[in-house]
């Protein structure tokens, strides 16, 4: 979607809906993946050479299963749903330099996609990005 040429956004979503059976366990839970997930994001050219990026990540809960090899048998469990802002500053110095400013997670959002290894915090980067 365009409304302007400073001015664009978007959106991606997927729902997935998935049904698996193992026989030999009636707990087994098909894992990894959510039945809903969303991005959405707006990049607004706030100067001839900048563009700010916000955008938005969701996804709903999905099954993890545990992974201490003291718990047996292992157990099945759905990670909960989140939703993460994020903001990128883009900045073309010129027609080869430019450098990148990204803040993640803002909202501090605290998420875990498989068991034992929770997601990174609010975090921030600078890249600089030399072409020719």
């Amino acid at each position: 979607m365009r409304p302007a040429d400073y001015f664009n956004a978007g959106i991606n979503m997927t729902f997935i809906d998935r049904d698996l059976e193992d026989p030999t366990n009636g707990a087994f839970e098909a894992q990894g993946v959510p039945g809903f997930k969303a991005f959405l994001y707006a990049n607004w050219d706030v100067l001839p050479n900048i563009t700010l990026t916000p955008s938005v990540e969701m996804a709903s809960d999905r099954w993890t299963v545990t992974s201490s090899s003291s718990i047996n048998p292992p157990r099945f469990y759905e990670t909960s749903d989140y939703v993460l802002a994020n903001v990128a500053l883009n900045w073309e110095i010129n027609d080869n330099v430019s450098m990148l400013f990204t803040g993640k997670n803002l909202g501090d959002e605290n998420y875990t996609l498989v068991d034992g290894f929770p997601e990174e915090g609010r975090n921030f980067s600078v890249s600089l990005r030399l072409t020719n």
